[in-house]
């Protein structure tokens, strides 16, 4: 008898971990108080990116040093980690509080596939890092052809063309 009530009673505190997860996972999809800042420092972040691949790209043409697109590309690989977060509900084109964005709320239909492509864009800020720090430039080119690609390929797909 002893059995079945310690049973009834793990999972029933089972049960209730699992719906305070779901509540959790439910409050971090609400849109943020002021989603044009969040929307800004997305933007800052993106930038980073734009600053690796031009640093990358003056390495791979001979105008600037491993070192120096290495630096560019760490920041970058940070921000992509940062940036995952900066894309909640409301802050997309047209949401209310939205003053200036390129974001497609098709992000959160789409959640899944948008956290593939970053994880694929995580991927090619590695590699491009990686062969910088070798100093390999066949190398570099290589991941930085890629990395372009998936930067493209997320903005094909959930942000809005400039106007």
């Amino acid at each position: 008898m002893n059995f079945v009530l310690h049973r009834t009673a793990h999972t029933a505190l089972l049960a209730a971990s699992f719906l305070a997860i779901a509540a959790c996972t439910t409050l971090t999809d609400t849109p943020p108080a002021d989603p044009q800042k969040m929307i800004d420092e997305r933007v800052a972040v993106m930038k980073s990116y734009i600053g690796a691949l031009s640093a990358s790209t003056q390495y791979t043409q001979d105008k600037a040093t491993a070192a120096a697109a290495k630096a560019k590309v760490a920041a970058a690989r940070n921000g992509v980690a940062a940036a995952r977060s900066l894309f909640p509900r409301g802050t997309a084109l047209g949401d209310r509080g939205v003053a200036r964005s390129r974001a497609l709320s098709t992000i959160f239909a789409n959640r899944a596939d948008f956290d593939a492509k970053f994880d694929a864009l995580a991927a090619n800020f590695a590699a491009l890092d990686a062969a910088l720090a070798k100093n390999a430039k066949a190398d570099a080119t290589a991941a930085l052809a890629s990395t372009k690609k998936a930067c493209l390929v997320c903005h094909d797909k959930y942000r809005a063309p400039e106007d």
